[in-house]
């Protein structure tokens, strides 16, 4: 009978300390360390085991501790496996290509996806494989830093793999008697066509599927059947820009059939693989086709309700739509536009009442990435208001995304003369935009505010005395005077609905007086709390509230004349 390995991990800080120290000053989130990981087999008091582990390189081995990562700052006992070295490194061998120095990621698919899906095999589950390792990359991308330096690594490493596909590769190091774990050459494709991606469309590429395929194999013959196009094909393709050689028809039939086995929680799942799967031509014509594909339609409907991680990859799914052209023309049927523009305001709305918690910043950052493509390919009368919401809502429950990317892509959308953008509207929004931003943010889109000006806007008048007080009344037979401070924030967030209604009430005369400056008509009519406004007409007080309460201030614009 053969004697059982044990399985350990060893884990090396790659920061050795810094990242615990400094992670939450430059991050803003505390991580113990940027975690390598090697997987140890070794015989019962085998003095020298063998590691193995995934780099640059590919899969290679070395005596365990000797590898170029210095000393593991941490030795976990995964458990006792019954399969034989041999079988190991036939699996081994079998994920070689998967695994190889091309295709090597340092979010996506780096060492600790080795070690991850080694457990997976050797052990059968991954319960003791710690999630401060596996969670990391998602972790890190969670943070501010991470979404804005996403884009970049995935750039980095991709023109890096292109060079190291022509380099040698590197199978020992120093100090191993172990003979090296060779290559497997990739099995030949049919000859897919390339994918090229658009440019300027705002997609998401990110494809750690291992937690995924974790939960999916389990589930019988369509999990692991889903599991499998995930790792053998659809990564790949993914990894090397090709299409998928699957019929997209089956996949789809996979999905319809594993989605009774999930639960409610896990079923965001699903959504991730038509997030990937859309990024591929064939996966794109299939599921962009629409509005014939009822598909799409049913996971916005749920995204409007759902809790936060199924809307966030719903709208994600959505945005990877626009990679290709087939998705582009189904984005711009009105049905479908306006589809996706009533998912992004239905998502808005529960973004401002704060039901996203924790996820709101993603859910934020996927509907402004949506927004962004669809006003960069089409008209779009309804995005407006969906931009108008996104800006407006409180900074808490807002993602960085609307700053980055909205503003400029809005100024752009104007530029290109996009049909239905309503200037008042988002006029009034970029206004309120600018009262929650830190200082920081909002120089970021300062240049922008001349081009958010609406010039119907410009009606209230400044009033700085007594005597242009009195002239204001008697020029104005219908009059509303906000009285304000310039510390004050209610204030400030009622002034854009004040400008705003001020142009469409061309009749009514409004003015604004500074009770700072003006002080002796603020004693003269009893002010004390800012804002205060007072409806006069025939020069003669009518109404007097105070308040930032845009539903109230409307209301008194409209018995205004009357």
């Amino acid at each position: 009978m053969n004697e059982r390995l044990s399985v350990t991990l060893y884990i090396y800080d790659l920061s050795m300390g810094l990242a615990s120290q400094l992670s939450m000053s430059f991050v803003g989130r505390h991580f113990e360390g940027i975690f390598h990981t090697g997987i140890v087999l070794a015989e019962s008091n085998q003095a020298n085991p063998v590691e193995y582990f995934y780099g640059g390189a590919g899969i290679s081995r070395a005596l365990a501790g000797t590898t170029p990562y210095g000393t593991p700052v941490e030795r976990i006992t995964l458990g006792e496996t019954n399969k034989r070295r041999s079988e190991f490194e036939t699996w081994i061998q079998s994920n070689a290509a998967r695994f190889s120095f091309s295709r090597y990621h340092v979010l996506q698919h780096n060492c600790n996806t080795f070690t991850h899906e080694a457990t997976q095999f050797l052990l059968g589950d991954t319960t003791r494989y710690p999630t401060k390792v596996s969670q990391l990359p998602s972790q890190f991308l969670e943070t501010q830093m991470g979404r804005m330096m996403e884009p970049m690594i995935n750039s980095m490493f991709q023109g890096y793999n292109d060079q190291q596909r022509s380099a040698t590769n590197l199978h020992t190091f120093e100090g191993t008697n172990a003979a090296p774990v060779q290559h497997a050459s990739p099995s030949p494709k049919p000859t897919p066509k390339p994918a090229v991606p658009v440019s300027e469309m705002n997609l998401f590429t990110g494809h750690s599927m291992a937690k995924a395929v974790e939960k999916l194999r389990p589930l019988g013959p369509p999990g692991e059947d889903l599991a499998k196009f995930i790792t053998d094909d659809l990564v790949l393709a993914l990894e090397a820009k090709t299409d998928i050689t699957t019929p997209p028809q089956t996949i789809a039939s996979l999905i319809e059939a594993v989605s009774p086995l999930l639960d409610g929680p896990n079923r965001f799942m699903l959504v991730d693989v038509c997030r990937l799967l859309v990024l591929t031509p064939s996966g794109n014509r299939h599921l962009g086709s629409m509005p014939k594909e009822v598909h799409i339609s049913s996971i916005l409907k749920e995204a409007e309700t759902a809790p936060g991680p199924f809307s966030v990859m719903a709208l994600r799914y959505a945005s990877n739509l626009f990679a290709y052209a087939t998705g582009q023309q189904g984005a711009a049927h009105p049905a479908v536009r306006r589809m996706l523009t009533d998912t992004m305001a239905a998502v808005v709305a529960r973004l401002k009442q704060g039901a996203y918690q924790a996820a709101s910043g993603r859910v934020s950052d996927a509907a402004t990435c949506l927004l962004c493509n669809l006003l960069t390919t089409t008209d779009c009368p309804e995005a407006s208001a969906v931009a108008a919401g996104l800006m407006s809502c409180p900074g808490q429950y807002s993602g960085p995304a609307v700053v980055e990317m909205l503003v400029p892509c809005l100024v752009k959308a104007m530029d290109a003369k996009r049909a239905g953008l309503d200037l008042g509207v988002l006029s009034t929004a970029f206004e309120v935009l600018q009262t929650r931003l830190t200082s920081e943010d909002s120089a970021k889109i300062s240049r922008f505010a001349s081009r958010f000006k609406d010039p119907s806007i410009g009606a209230v008048v400044d009033i700085n005395s007594s005597a242009d007080f009195n002239a204001f009344l008697k020029a104005h037979p219908d009059a509303i005077i906000d009285f304000h401070a310039t510390w004050c924030g209610p204030c400030r967030s009622i002034h854009p609905h004040v400008t705003r209604l001020a142009a469409l009430n061309p009749g009514v005369g409004v003015g604004r007086v500074d009770v700072d400056k003006v002080r002796d008509v603020v004693a003269t009519l009893g002010v004390r709390s800012m804002p205060t406004f007072i409806r006069y007409r025939g020069g003669l007080e009518v109404e007097r509230w105070t308040g930032a309460d845009p539903s109230r201030l409307a209301t008194e614009f409209g018995k205004c004349g009357k």
